[in-house]
């Protein structure tokens, strides 16, 4: 994503939007997904581990430690009024998200 659709996305939570992420379960793991400009927008290309992954324009993050960083990066900019809303989506079988493309700080560049 370009410089500018980081600030438009910053800017509208400097304005006091909640953001909504996806939160997905299998039986065995779970991952919020966030857009992946945001590991670059709050320096964390070298904290995110491979558990995560990464699909497009998305990173999902492991809920275990790595969506932890994420989120006390998150309260750090933009306050814990601003928390995300997490929509939790469920499956009793294997996500397919542990198919992607594992996390490495090069993919947040």
């Amino acid at each position: 994503m370009s410089y500018r659709e980081i600030n438009k996305i910053a800017h509208a939570f400097n304005i006091g939007e909640k953001p909504r992420f996806n939160h997905y379960n299998d039986p065995g793991h779970s991952w919020v997904r966030v857009p992946l400009l945001f590991i670059s927008y709050l320096m964390l290309q070298n904290r995110i581990s491979s558990y995560s992954y990464v699909k497009g324009k998305w990173i999902y993050l492991e809920t275990d430690c790595d969506y932890s960083i994420f989120l006390d990066a998150f309260r750090s900019h933009w306050g814990r009024k601003r928390d995300p809303i997490l929509n939790d989506k469920y499956t009793d079988n294997i996500s397919r998200i542990r198919y992607y493309t594992p996390y490495e700080a090069s993919l947040s560049n």
